[in-house]
């Protein structure tokens, strides 16, 4: 199967048999979070936003542009400051 993503990373993208059984054994550490609905993201107008929360537990900016971004400087990849204040 393809992978999942752009720049695919073996350990969660692939959905072939082998990948597959290689999550369910990995490390805690290696697996994806699991998201919740209205904590970590939410939808707007058909677009899926993720929360300052979320951001705030990936623990640094993906320099995305994110409408909750909480780092200072905001929309630096790899910021890792909070901001004091959001700006809505």
């Amino acid at each position: 199967m393809p992978a999942a993503s752009a720049n695919p990373n073996p350990a969660f993208d692939c959905f072939c048999p082998e990948c597959l059984a290689a999550h369910e054994t990995a490390p805690e550490a290696l697996k994806q979070p699991v998201l919740v609905e209205g904590e970590d993201y939410y939808f707007e107008d058909g677009l899926l936003v993720m929360t300052a929360l979320y951001h705030i537990k990936r623990g640094s900016c993906c320099g995305s542009r994110c409408k909750w971004c909480p780092f200072d400087p905001k929309y630096e990849l790899g910021a890792t400051n909070l901001a004091t204040e959001m700006k809505l």
